[in-house]
């Protein structure tokens, strides 16, 4: 019987080696060695080993592949944390990063994550994770409410909930949310809508 990571334990990982990339402490060929190694650990069938498997894919990643980066002059490096942060070194943390990892947006002020893989339905698909503070408050994109674990703990003004979904890079990033949720829970029923994929309408 083959063991897998748990869908908690992979996605823990892939967040871990992206952010320690996105803070300076790996550089992109332990990137590429630790989405290799959960590829083979993690269930192909979860979001983060999916996200690590395309990412490997983008960069010509294979197994055993070791001294891939030494013949590149560090293009990699850059088209790494361009594309797959979504962020050069010197732009801002909220800028929109690549919608295949997290989006990493302002909302009302407050900078907020999104997962396109997160397997968690509450308090909406998608929601946002508040990038500081209380790490339990979560947004709901949809009626702009914030909650600390269950509880409404506020709301965010109408104008900056009709900003958000007139941002693109969040449209795809909500896309990708809820393809991903009706693929890998098409149990769930917790829509709000008959049709979840039909977005809100841009103003």
């Amino acid at each position: 019987m083959t063991n897998f990571l748990s869908r908690e334990a992979a996605q823990d990982y892939f967040l871990l080696t992206i952010r320690s990339h996105e803070y300076g402490i790996i550089d992109v060929s332990i990137v590429l060695e630790r989405l290799a190694a959960l590829s083979s650990l993690g269930n192909s069938a979860h979001g983060a080993t999916v996200f690590a498997n395309e990412i490997l894919h983008d960069h010509d990643w294979t197994k055993g592949d070791n001294d891939w980066f030494d013949d590149r002059s560090g293009r990699e490096t850059s088209e790494l944390s361009e594309n797959h942060h979504g962020r050069s070194a010197d732009r801002q943390l909220d800028d929109e990063s690549d919608d295949r990892i997290h989006l990493a947006i302002a909302v009302g002020g407050i900078n907020w994550i999104f997962h396109p893989f997160d397997d968690d339905w509450f308090p909406s698909v998608p929601h946002g994770h508040k990038r500081s503070g209380r790490p339990t408050d979560k947004l709901d994109p949809y009626l702009g409410w914030v909650y600390d674990k269950s509880k409404q703990t506020g709301r965010l003004k109408r104008k900056d909930i009709i900003t958000l979904w007139n941002n693109e890079g969040f449209r795809v990033t909500a896309s990708r949310s809820i393809d991903y949720y009706l693929e890998n829970h098409p149990h769930v029923s917790r829509w709000r809508v008959r049709n979840p994929r039909k977005l809100p309408l841009r103003r």
